[in-house]
């Protein structure tokens, strides 16, 4: 029977012994200059590449594998990322072998195999013998022996957890090598400490790296969205995707001078199943502008909205309702009335080019990963969503020029079109009558379901057929 020992990370990441008191203190030396180095790679191909090659030497290993999560919920499965094998001078990327599901077809975990289970259980698995072993699958590492003439033996498992506490990957170790001998033994204990030290060392890198290429997709993503309102709502889905928070609100500045506010534009709340954006820049009718100003002139600073737009500022906050610098009894009311808890509280002001305030971003209710319950935002989401600020506010910059430069061109357009209708009696509201019953044409395309029925025009084709007629 293969010998097992599991080790909980969720408390030993923060409580880990420290190697520097450890006999082989060098080692210890060794993980900072590791850390130092992982920091300077800006890929995350190379910065997997080099975990692993760090791994297998702090552990004496024979070669290993690193697997990086991909997908959402039960959807998601661990993807080989490295392969490294010393005695058969293997190094490669194996993205094309097949993926490890984390959850089987029927829902349920998948722990059956020894890198899934070490990713949903967030546990170390060390096993003496994997051919003897009757906990784990190893068919698949069988094939991998017979097909390359090896026979693995000792494996050691570690998932990699991010600042959440969610896994992004695990590194496995194959067949621990002993010192003097060669011979493949037992992963130790100090080989199990100085992985999870590892671990903990390169989470945070590996999470910043995949975080970053997370934002640059979804830069990607907002500039490539045509249409404003769902570049509003695309913003606020991101931006609470990467904080998992439960409800969010995306304000517009309007107005001039004394006369700003913010305009209620986008509103999401998935536990009260509601997910609205305005049609009209103005913002819904039926919700009451925050003004940046009072009446006598005063700054509005007892809204947290308006106190980040006019500070320009962003502004955390652990529980609304024991906040004593601003006033949350509009918030209160709405709780009262859909049987709601709003706590936690995130405001970023969207700043454009000449770096003025031309929206707010506000997300509430960041969740723990694990038991979902309601908890602060935490620090390092501050910066990650101030970046992704900048990102949103170049988007809406543009926007909001496009729109102007439409207005424009509309007003312009109008003035010719009623220059040419005052030259003759007989021609005159001939262009004011055109765009209409053009519109009124291209609708009933539309709508017909018959010779029709495949023809249909987006935002941008109805506004040229406007400028057109």
């Amino acid at each position: 029977m293969a010998t097992l020992n599991q080790y909980n990370l969720e408390n030993r990441y923060s409580q880990h012994d420290s190697l520097a008191s450890h006999p082989d203190g060098n080692k210890f030396w060794r993980l900072i200059e590791i850390a130092r180095h992982l920091s300077n790679l800006d890929h995350v191909d190379a910065l997997c590449e080099s975990i692993l090659h760090e791994a297998v030497v702090l552990t004496n290993a024979d070669g290993g594998n690193l697997f990086l999560k991909r997908g959402i919920g039960k959807t998601s499965f661990l993807k080989f990322g490295i392969l490294q094998n010393r005695s058969l001078h293997l190094n490669r990327d194996h993205r094309m072998l097949p993926s490890i599901p984390l959850f089987r077809s029927n829902g349920e975990e998948n722990l059956q195999n020894v890198v899934s289970y070490s990713a949903n259980t967030k546990s170390i698995v060390n096993i003496a013998d994997a051919y003897t072993t009757d906990q784990f699958d190893f068919e698949g590492t069988k094939i991998f022996d017979q097909d390359f003439g090896y026979r693995t033996k000792s494996v050691l498992t570690i998932p990699l957890l991010d600042h959440k506490q969610d896994v992004i990957g695990v590194v496995e170790l194959l067949n621990a090598l002993d010192q003097k001998s060669g011979d493949v033994t037992v992963f130790d204990d100090e080989s199990q400490r100085i992985l999870e030290a590892l671990a903990a060392l390169v989470s945070m890198t590996l999470e910043n790296h995949m975080l970053a290429h997370q934002q640059q997709d979804m830069l990607i993503k907002l500039s490539s969205q045509s249409n404003v309102h769902g570049l509003f709502d695309l913003v606020l889905i991101e931006a609470r995707k990467l904080t998992l928070a439960q409800a969010g609100t995306l304000y517009l500045m309007r107005g001039r001078g004394a006369n700003k506010r913010l305009v209620f534009r986008t509103v999401q709340n998935d536990p009260l199943d509601i997910s609205m954006t305005a049609i009209s820049d103005d913002g819904f009718t039926d919700w009451h502008d925050i003004p940046l100003y009072h009446e006598d002139g005063q700054p509005n600073l007892t809204n947290v909205a308006s106190y980040a737009a006019v500070k320009n500022q962003l502004i955390n906050i652990e529980d609304a309702y024991r906040s004593g610098e601003f006033d949350f009894s509009g918030t209160k009311i709405f709780d009262q009335a859909y049987q709601f808890r709003s706590k936690s509280f995130l405001t970023v002001p969207l700043l454009n080019h000449e770096n003025d305030v031309i929206g707010v971003l506000q997300l509430i209710n960041a969740q723990d990963p694990m038991t979902k319950q309601i908890i602060p935002f935490v620090k390092q989401m501050e910066a990650i969503i101030s970046a992704l600020a900048s990102y949103v506010s170049i988007a809406l910059n543009n926007h909001m020029l496009i729109q102007d430069h439409k207005a424009l061109m509309d007003a312009f357009a109008k003035c010719i079109a009623k220059a040419i209708d005052a030259k003759s009696t007989h021609t005159a509201a001939h262009c004011q009558r055109v765009p209409v019953l053009t519109e009124l044409i291209a609708k009933a395309a539309c709508d017909d379901d018959t010779v029709l029925s495949d023809f249909s025009l987006t935002e941008d084709e109805w506004y040229e057929l406007k400028m057109a007629s």
